[in-house]
C-alpha cells in the first residue's frame, strides 16, 4: 500500500467524520491552528529552559574567573592584574561583538557582554591603583575614570544599540557629574556649601532622570521607565527639600520656600496621575509627610506643646497613607 492511498483512506475518513458530526471549516481550522499554537508554545518554552541555562552557566563562568584571580592575585605581576581584569573585559566585548554578527550565539554575546560590563570598570580602578594614580589623586582618578566609562558606552550604544548600554550611560553619566562637582569643590576656594550647589545638582540630575524615564515611557520599556521615574521624582524633592530646610534661605524666604515647595508636591501628585505611575506617588506621599512633619515641628510644637503635635503627626501620616491607597486603588493602574 502506497503513502498516496494511505492518504485517500484517511481523508475518506475524515469525511465521513465531518459528515456524521455536522463539522463546518471554521472548527477545523481552529483544529489546525490549536495544534500550532501548542507547538510553539512547547517550543518556547524549550528556548526559554535553553536560556536560563546558559546564563546560568555565564553566572558560573564568571564567579570561576572571579575566584581564580582572588587566589592568584598576590602572584601576578602589574601586566597580569590588568590583563586579568581590564584585558580580559575589553577581550570579552569585542569577542561579544564579533559573535552578535551569528544570530544564533546572541545569547552567548549577551552573556560576554554582560561578563564586560563587570570587569571593565573594575579594570580602570585596577589600572589607575597599580599605576599609583588612584590613591593620591582620589578625585582626578575617579572622575576621569567614570567619564571614560560614559563615553565608552556611548559610542558602544552608537555602534550597536542596546537598552543595557543606555542605562549604564546615564547611570555613569550622573556619577561622572556627581564626581567632577567634587572635585571642582576640593580644588577651589568657593564655598559651595553657601550657593547651595548640591541642592541644585541634585535637581538637575532628578530632572534629567525624569526626562528619560519619559523617554522609555514612551518605548513602552516598563521596568526602565519605574526606575527613572522612581530616581528622577527622588532626587528632585530631595533637592528642593534641602533647599528648604536650609538656613540661609529660610531666613530670606521664610514661609515663601515652603509654599513653593507645597506646590511641587501637589505637581509631581498630578505628574503621577496623567502617567498613572504610583512610582512616582510613593515618593511624592514620603515627602509630603516628611513636610508636614517639618512644618507640624516648625510652627505648632512650640504653640500647642509635642502631646497635640504627636496627634497632628498621626494623623497625617494616617490620613496620607489612606490617600495614597486610595488614589493607587481608583486611579493609578500601574
Amino acid at each position: 500500500m502506497t503513502p498516496n492511498t494511505d492518504k485517500s483512506i484517511a481523508l475518506k475518513k475524515i469525511n465521513q467524520l465531518i459528515a456524521e458530526n455536522n463539522l463546518d471549516k471554521k472548527e477545523i481550522l481552529n483544529l489546525f491552528e490549536n495544534k500550532s499554537l501548542n507547538q510553539s508554545s512547547t517550543q518556547e518554552s524549550k528556548n526559554k529552559i535553553s536560556t536560563v541555562i546558559l546564563y546560568l552557566g555565564g553566572l558560573i563562568l564568571f564567579m570561576g574567573i572571579v575566584f581564580f584571580v582572588q587566589m592568584n592575585w598576590g602572584i601576578f605581576n602589574l601586566v597580569g592584574r590588568i590583563g586579568m581584569t581590564l584585558g580580559l573585559a575589553i577581550s570579552c566585548y569585542f569577542a561579544a561583538l564579533i559573535l552578535e554578527k551569528e544570530n544564533k550565539l546572541e545569547q552567548l554575546s549577551n552573556i560576554l557582554h554582560l561578563i564586560s560590563i563587570a570587569l571593565i570598570p573594575t579594570g580602570l580602578f585596577v589600572t589607575a591603583f597599580e599605576f599609583n594614580f588612584l590613591e593620591p589623586y582620589g578625585v582626578i582618578s575617579t572622575t576621569i575614570i567614570f567619564g571614560i566609562l560614559t563615553l565608552h558606552y556611548i559610542f558602544a550604544n552608537i555602534y550597536k544599540p542596546k537598552l543595557i548600554f543606555q542605562f549604564l550611560v546615564i547611570g555613569y553619566l550622573n556619577y561622572f557629574i556627581l564626581c567632577l562637582f567634587a572635585l571642582i569643590n576640593q580644588y577651589t576656594p568657593t564655598n559651595f556649601e553657601y550657593l547651595n550647589v548640591a541642592e541644585y545638582l541634585t535637581i538637575t540630575l532628578g530632572i534629567s532622570n525624569l526626562l528619560v524615564g519619559f523617554y522609555y515611557a514612551q518605548l513602552q520599556k516598563i521596568p526602565f521607565t519605574r526606575f527613572f521615574y522612581l530616581v528622577g521624582s527622588t532626587l528632585v524633592l530631595t533637592g528642593f527639600f534641602d533647599l528648604m530646610m536650609n538656613s540661609y534661605l529660610n531666613s530670606i524666604f521664610n514661609i515663601g520656600f515652603e509654599v513653593i515647595y507645597l506646590l511641587l508636591l501637589v505637581a509631581f501628585l498630578y505628574l503621577s496621575l496623567i502617567t498613572k505611575r504610583k512610582i512616582i506617588l510613593f515618593p511624592t506621599i514620603l515627602f509630603f509627610i516628611g513636610y508636614l512633619i517639618q512644618i507640624t515641628e516648625k510652627y505648632f510644637a512650640n504653640t500647642f506643646g509635642w502631646p497635640i503635635s504627636l496627634i497632628f503627626i498621626g494623623i497625617i501620616l494616617i490620613g496620607s497613607t489612606l490617600l495614597y491607597l486610595q488614589i493607587k486603588k481608583e486611579v493609578i493602574g500601574d
